[in-house]
């Protein structure tokens, strides 16, 4: 969304960052619930995922250098 409205990359480096935060800010209200309300093993492999996920955006920042 952010990448669309901006054609520069001056103005793109201030807009993506409150758009990947709006992504972040609805995926964990989704997932941060659904996780309270499993049980056993499965809230394990939720916040195993959930990790792995945030850790394999890092990966791609700094593999990426965006």
């Amino acid at each position: 969304c952010g990448l669309f409205i901006s054609r520069t990359a001056a103005v793109a480096v201030f807009i993506l960052p409150f758009d990947a935060g709006g992504f972040l800010y609805i995926a964990a209200s989704d997932l941060i619930p659904t996780m309270h309300k499993t049980e056993g093993i499965g809230k394990i492999y939720s916040f195993i995922y959930l990790a792995l996920a945030v850790v394999f955006m890092l990966a791609a920042k700094i593999v990426f250098k965006v």
